[in-house]
């Protein structure tokens, strides 16, 4: 599959499904960020597979279990990746999301080697876990090193069939003591904020076709050259303002959303550089 003797080999394993919209968005992604990748780095998209073999074919992975198992076919996908390449960089993704891969890959080395699951930290509620175990790694992008991909194999998905997969990796990953660091990103479809940054979570709740008109839109600001960059800016803004679904009555809810967020991420630079 892939062997380099790159000291850093990257790959984006990504959530897939033969749904419309996701069939949507990752062509979308293989006609923008993906297909800029350089030759260290690959990416996969995942599917599930009634057939009880592993295919590789057209860069997906075929893997024997069903779509919507999304914990055991991550599993099953990081298992036979360890054992057909040499990466040494794991990024579990979704056909949502949109990389700077550029300043990603870059982000992602200076993270070290040692055992890490990264991205944008988020909290949840874990009945009978301490609050330290209710922070997990988003699913937009889940990092980690190969050594902390053998960790996730030994995860066993039947234990976790009630969690969301990428809250299940994360506890899986602090229990075996496994660092989570963060890195930050833009959330398109949430805070509506045409802020650039390593990697953009494009997906919508509301509307399902705004991810791949998103993708391009970004696609267009990366690739264009820096005196244009800000009319490009200005436009996916403004389609942000267009497409935003506020109310009045939720703005001032909204403003402390921002606030925190911003607060959530200094906290977390301290707490990154602090261990």
């Amino acid at each position: 599959l892939f062997r380099s003797s790159n000291p850093y080999n990257f790959v984006f394993l990504i959530l897939a499904s033969g749904s419309p919209e996701h069939v949507r968005d990752e062509y979308t992604q293989r006609q923008t960020w993906a297909k800029r990748l350089p030759s260290n780095a690959r990416a996969i998209w995942l599917r599930g597979n009634s057939e009880s073999d592993f295919t590789l074919e057209n860069s997906t992975l075929w893997v024997p279990c069903e779509d919507i198992e999304i914990l055991k076919k991550t599993i099953l996908g990081i298992d036979w990746l360890l054992e057909n390449s040499n990466f040494t960089h794991f990024i579990r993704s979704n056909v949502s999301t949109y990389f700077n891969v550029e300043i990603f890959m870059k982000k992602i080395v200076e993270l070290g080697s040692s055992d890490y699951v990264a991205g944008f930290l988020e909290r949840t509620a874990l009945q009978g876990k301490p609050s330290d175990n209710q922070v997990f790694v988003s699913g937009a992008a889940i990092c980690f090193p190969r050594s902390t991909a053998e960790t996730l194999t030994r995860l066993h998905p039947t234990k976790y069939q009630s969690w969301p997969d990428d809250v299940a990796l994360s506890n899986f990953a602090s229990e075996n003591g496994v660092r989570r660091l963060f890195i930050p990103r833009s959330n398109l479809g949430y805070h509506h904020l045409a802020i650039p940054s390593c990697y953009i979570r494009c997906k919508s709740s509301s509307n399902s076709s705004l991810a791949t008109l998103r993708m391009i839109l970004l696609e267009q600001f990366f690739s264009t050259k820096i005196p244009k960059k800000p009319f490009v800016l200005l436009r996916l803004q403004v389609f942000e303002i267009l497409h935003s679904t506020f109310k009045l009555r939720n703005i001032i809810n909204y403003i402390k959303t921002i606030s925190n967020l911003f607060r959530s991420f200094i906290h977390y630079r301290i707490f990154l550089h602090s261990e």
